[in-house]
């Protein structure tokens, strides 16, 4: 699911484009500072670690929104080709170990829930999840039981 405000991002920017061709001057600076704000409340609304590295006052971030797209760009491709993207959690003080790929991932958390007889969990670093309580936006969850079964964490 794409979050709200990512998408009231892209409406933006493509109202932009289009109040450029169209020669109007108040839809150009209208789709500007929109395209802005939603950009840096989105931004706002992401796991902290996932935040941008250069945090910027949010008035100059609305502003100056077309700088920040490419280094966005950079850090989402980034989150997806991390090799550290998976990361195996225990129930409890157990230690955690992470993965490259989503196989290993799933063999190495089926390896550990049938030792232990609890649910493992596999944090996917490299997918946001909207909250569906509130505008939280958070790592995918999934959960690995000892029979191997792998369902969605439902938070």
């Amino acid at each position: 699911m794409v979050h709200p405000m990512y998408l009231v991002f892209l409406v933006s920017v493509g109202v932009f484009f289009w109040a450029v061709a169209a020669c109007s001057m108040l839809g150009v600076i209208a789709a500007y500072v929109s395209a802005g704000v939603a950009l840096r409340t989105y931004e706002q609304q992401k796991p902290i670690l996932e935040r941008p590295m250069l945090d910027i006052p949010f008035l100059l971030g609305v502003f100056t929104w077309p700088f920040r797209v490419p280094l966005l760009v950079y850090e989402y491709f980034w989150r997806l080709r991390n090799p550290h993207r998976f990361v195996v959690s225990g129930a409890g003080d157990r230690k955690t170990a992470t993965a490259a790929s989503w196989d290993q991932a799933i063999s190495l958390a089926r390896k550990i829930a049938t030792e232990s007889g609890q649910t493992i969990l596999i944090i996917d670093t490299g997918r946001l999840r909207k909250s569906r309580l509130r505008h939280d936006v958070y790592y995918v969850i999934y959960q690995v039981s000892p029979s191997g079964d792998i369902k969605k964490a439902p938070y």
